[in-house]
């Protein structure tokens, strides 16, 4: 575990942090993408615009997820 945490700069409560807050965003764009599948006016850009989110809040975080950036 400790090898991972160094490797991308980060602390055990960082690394934690920044895990459980984009599992839980992907969670919510699941639901919404069911949603939608399902009620297609319902949530029509939701999924794409929180997957272009978090494309870009990993890029910013490339080789430092959940580290000092």
């Amino acid at each position: 575990m400790n090898s991972h945490l160094e490797g991308n700069n980060t602390t055990y409560s960082k690394h934690l942090g920044f895990a459980l807050m984009l599992s839980f965003r992907l969670l919510i764009l699941s639901i919404a993408g069911v949603i939608h599948a399902i009620i297609p006016l319902v949530f029509q850009n939701t999924v794409t615009r929180g997957v272009e989110d978090l494309d870009n809040l990993l890029e910013e975080s490339v080789g430092n997820y959940g580290g000092s950036k």
